[in-house]
């Protein structure tokens, strides 16, 4: 089961809730991107679960769900705030997902 978590930069303010890195629940495996271009952090479908491991996301591209053409990066917990650059504080779980 996935779960999300609250994410907050204590500098610039900026809050977002997600898993934080690679995850995954019964059926699919996301990955936590930062796009550079959107200035934010999503989760994006990573695979199908249980069959792919964090090992298989390292080299996978991954896309923003804005446009293919963004440019983007993994980013896992504690990772720099998208905004400002700062880390990002991991606040409580906010849900489980499947």
């Amino acid at each position: 089961m996935g779960s999300h978590y609250q994410f907050k930069c204590g500098t610039c303010g900026f809050e977002i809730e997600m898993s934080g890195g690679f995850d995954f629940g019964m059926v699919a495996a996301t990955q936590t991107i930062s796009c550079r271009d959107c200035g934010t952090l999503m989760d994006v479908h990573a695979g199908e679960a249980p069959t792919t491991s964090p090992k298989d996301v390292v080299s996978m591209t991954l896309h923003c769900s804005k446009s293919r053409e963004h440019e983007v990066v993994h980013w896992n917990h504690p990772g720099p705030c998208p905004k400002c650059g700062m880390t990002m504080a991991r606040g409580p779980q906010t849900m489980l997902w499947d």
